[in-house]
């Protein structure tokens, strides 16, 4: 049996890209991908001679490595329209407008956890007011920071900061940092909920003409067929220190002086290990739960939104569908609206119809942006927590403190074993430009490892 330098399992965009990395450093690699198919949770495909991109899609500040590989395969970005979103927050309904003082727009994401944030507060608010008995009763609780408070109940750093800073508006009174009942006692109407949506680009997020498969599939093709094997779904993993044996489901084995997974944690710490991995690692992944994320998108006939005005952006703080965009590719006449059922929402749908799929989101959808969303329309979407070999998308949700205190061990190599990924990345985690950052910085480990 031949024994190259290293083995990697999975060929999604961390696999490929450190596959191309090993064998720029004269590295002999193996990738082994259990789908049929590369690119694992970036997946285009063309529906009506449209671009669908069930998997990741969006470049944004920052995603310098993935920016670079744009360049060298001359793909061409198409950027989002943030002007004239629709913003549902708060039981109001706003239009974005453009304001060219605004050092950054928030996201969608970020709009939508704000307006989360502010019906909470506002609540909140009121209870404090008119129920005396309860306000002594948690008293206590009352007097944690307004820091604390937005830490616990919201999710991104943008909204984060953004709700602060409205709440310390809204005060008009420069404290350092106010209890939450200090905070409550100012009427949250005093917030002003028209400039919270205003935007000026600041946001710069970008999709590829053609879909991100591209991509991947450029990395894959610089692979050959003794390099490259599909349908190759490993089982157990046998290792000592200088060597490692994969095992496949088929039966076919592949050894290698070195390992490097890059499946998710949850699917990796599945594998068979001899001898087993550190216990510790086993009780951190317990306490990693893979994202679950219905990725849906409907077409129209052609893209209605834009006569009223609308970019087809739209964010909100409640409803089954939180979050749309516009991904129509100008030139095929149709009209695209791609939107994202999560959480609680994704947990229960995922199980359900494609149809009743189809019905929620199109009633979420003719409340953000009107009732022609109801006409004759195509629907397709992924439910990510049904693919076997992902179980979930976008990333890992980490419990409280499991990041902070295991989270960056997690991607220590164990012998000759490497770990790389999205989940396994310092910054950008959860992102593509995590995933390559990731992947780099175990190729250069492996490299220096090798002699």
């Amino acid at each position: 049996m031949k024994v190259v330098d290293c083995i990697i399992i999975g060929a999604g965009i961390a696999g490929l890209f450190a596959a191309r990395k090993l064998k720029e450093a004269g590295r002999s690699v193996v990738v082994l991908e259990a789908r049929e198919r590369t690119g694992g949770r970036i997946q285009t495909v063309m529906v009506k001679d449209h671009v669908i991109e069930h998997g990741g899609q969006w470049l944004a500040g920052g995603f310098d490595m993935m920016e670079e590989l744009v360049a060298e395969f001359g793909f061409e970005e198409i950027p989002a329209d943030t002007d004239n979103a629709v913003i549902r927050a708060g039981g109001h309904q706003f239009v974005s407008t453009k304001d060219d003082n605004r050092t950054k727009a928030l996201s969608p994401f970020e709009i939508s956890d704000l307006g989360r944030g502010l019906v909470r507060f506002s609540r909140l608010a009121e209870l404090l007011d008119k129920d005396h008995a309860w306000a002594q009763s948690n008293h206590r609780w009352l007097d944690q920071s307004l820091k604390r408070w937005t830490q616990t109940n919201l999710r991104t750093p943008g909204a984060k900061k953004e709700f602060l800073s409205l709440v310390s508006l809204a005060m008009r009174e420069k404290i350092e940092d106010p209890n939450l009942r200090d905070a409550l006692g100012y009427s949250p109407e005093s917030i002003d909920m028209e400039s919270i949506f205003a935007v000026n680009g600041g946001i710069r997020q970008v999709r590829l003409r053609g879909g991100m498969q591209q991509l991947t599939d450029k990395l894959a093709d610089e692979l050959s067929d003794d390099e490259l094997y599909l349908n190759a779904e490993v089982t157990k993993v046998e290792w000592e220190n200088n060597s490692v044996t994969c095992f496949l489901a088929d039966g076919r084995q592949f050894s290698a002086r070195k390992l490097l997974n890059t499946l998710p944690p949850w699917l990796a710490q599945r594998l068979e290990y001899s001898p087993r991995l550190p216990a510790w690692r086993d009780e951190v992944v317990q306490n990693t739960l893979p994202g679950n994320v219905i990725k849906a998108h409907i077409i129209y006939d052609k893209p209605w939104w834009r006569e009223k005005g609308l970019s087809g952006q739209a964010s909100s703080d409640s409803g089954a569908v939180r979050v749309t965009f516009d991904t129509t590719d100008e030139g095929h006449g149709v009209g695209v609206i791609m939107g994202f059922f999560t959480g609680s929402e994704a947990d229960t749908l995922c199980n359900r119809s494609v149809t009743l799929r189809d019905r929620i989101f199109t009633k979420a959808l003719s409340a953000m942006l009107g009732e022609e969303a109801k006409q004759q329309h195509d629907y397709i979407d992924l439910p990510w927590g049904k693919e076997k070999y992902s179980e979930g998308c976008h990333g890992a949700h980490f419990s409280p403190g499991i990041w902070t205190a295991d989270g960056v061990q997690l991607a220590e190599p164990v012998g000759p074993i490497h770990f790389a990924g999205c989940e396994y990345a310092e910054k950008f985690n959860g992102y593509m430009e995590g995933a390559v950052r990731s992947a780099l910085g175990e190729v250069e480990k492996i490299d220096s490892e090798l002699v």
